[in-house]
């Protein structure tokens, strides 16, 4: 009888690994994982298996915009350029339709879009968005918050391309100030 249970124990654990491998929420893991790991191949072949099965989901789901920022992210790193272009822009439509315009998910979808209209020398669309991901992250998180100082340093960069050094100098000492500041509590 033990010998029964513990075959079906491990038979079910076995089961268990395998769903969580092939679920949406296992590509996304193994995806990231990848991603850090700088195996780009890996990374993309879990995150089109996450967009496979997000495309499953209800059109308001959160996690078909994710894996679209995702995917998106993983080729604008990788200079595939034209491939993460229409998905960020699917996935900060699904945010702005979903949670409105002024929203911090949708501040970070324009920040991450913003950055690739800047590698694609796109600069004053790269600018405006920007610009509306920090008025954004400003009046939904506050003037000190870490994500505002992430959007802060890019905005700076475009502006130090842009030959704008005075106003990068301004938001790297914003974006500088908001490091030094000290958190109660680093966790969401």
């Amino acid at each position: 009888m033990v010998w029964i249970l513990s075959f079906s124990a491990i038979v079910l654990l076995f089961v268990c690994r395998l769903v969580l491998r092939t679920s949406w929420r296992g590509h996304m893991t193994a995806g990231k994982r990848a991603f850090y790991d700088r195996n780009f191949d890996q990374a993309e072949a879990h995150f089109v298996n996450a967009l496979t099965k997000s495309n499953r989901f209800k059109p308001e789901d959160p996690r078909h915009a994710m894996t679209l920022n995702n995917l998106a992210e993983l080729y604008r790193v990788q200079k595939k350029l034209e491939l993460a272009e229409p998905l960020f822009k699917k996935a900060l439509e699904i945010k702005m339709n979903n949670l409105g315009l002024e929203h911090e998910d949708v501040a970070i979808s324009l920040n991450n879009l913003a950055l690739l209209q800047y590698d694609q020398s796109n600069f004053e669309e790269a600018e405006n968005g920007f610009v509306k991901a920090i008025h954004v992250i400003e009046k939904k998180l506050g003037p000190e918050h870490p994500k505002l100082a992430n959007v802060l340093e890019n905005y700076a960069g475009l502006l130090r391309k842009m030959n704008r050094r005075m106003k990068a100098e301004e938001m790297e000492a914003r974006a500088k100030v908001i490091w030094a500041t000290p958190k109660l509590d680093v966790f969401e």
